[in-house]
């Protein structure tokens, strides 16, 4: 899947002007290994499955026919499980990966939004959803990962033979790896996890999302232009 950088355009019209704001796409949104590598596990529970279904379907009819497990049927039993196993391994990993960006995106709020913006108030294309201006408090730029925070590298000091100090030093360098990988990840995610609040009536309203810091930025100010009738 392309890139997408987070973007918006806006149009003036006698009824305002109307933005089109659309989400930087996630980094997470083409083939990922580590989640293929995930899907093993189901995979695998579901070739067993299926080996032990089609061993109890098969068993019972081939004795009834009196015939014997031979090299043919051994290879067409490997190769229907194999099917199996490879068919639940695809299907595990596209239901897991649909799950896992849709709640990717659900976090970030990163969906494609149309806004009307006049020196009325603000209306949000998809719900009809209205700010009065004179509700309206603020405009307040987020991101979804401000309450989260990168994990710790760890450094044990280990004592003893030369046996156990390598393997502490060993796990303890795997560990700051896997640290260091999830730490980068968290920091490019929360560059396109920007997003704008409409504060009115004393409640914050999500009204666009998955941007990076200069979009947001910049949707903030021409919705504020607009409010007061600015942009011409």
């Amino acid at each position: 899947m392309p890139n997408i950088e987070a973007s918006y355009s806006k149009t003036v019209g006698p009824d305002g002007v109307t933005f089109r704001i659309t989400p930087a796409s996630s980094p997470d949104a083409g083939f990922s290994i580590a989640r293929l590598l995930l899907c093993t596990i189901p995979a695998w529970v579901f070739f067993s499955l299926a080996g032990t279904v089609l061993g109890m379907i098969a068993g019972p009819i081939l004795s009834a026919l009196g015939i014997g497990l031979n090299g043919f049927l051994m290879t067409i039993y490997a190769m229907a499980t194999a099917v199996a196993f490879f068919y639940g391994w695809y299907k595990s990993y596209k239901w897991f990966s649909s799950w896992f960006l849709r709640k990717q995106t659900e976090g970030r709020h990163a969906y494609d939004v149309e806004l009307l913006v006049n020196s009325q108030g603000v209306t949000l294309a998809g719900s009809k959803e209205f700010f009065r201006a004179n509700d309206i408090h603020r405009l307040v730029i987020k991101n979804a990962f401000d309450n989260t925070y990168e994990l710790p590298m760890t450094g044990y000091v280990a004592a003893g033979n030369a046996m156990t100090v390598g393997t502490v030093v060993a796990a303890n360098a795997m560990s700051n790896a896997v640290v260091a990988v999830a730490n980068h990840k968290r920091r490019a995610m929360a560059q396109i996890s920007y997003f704008v609040t409409i504060e009115a009536g004393g409640v914050s309203h999500k009204i666009a999302g998955g941007l990076t810091d200069v979009c947001a930025n910049g949707v903030t100010t021409d919705i504020t232009r607009a409010l007061r009738g600015e942009i011409i």
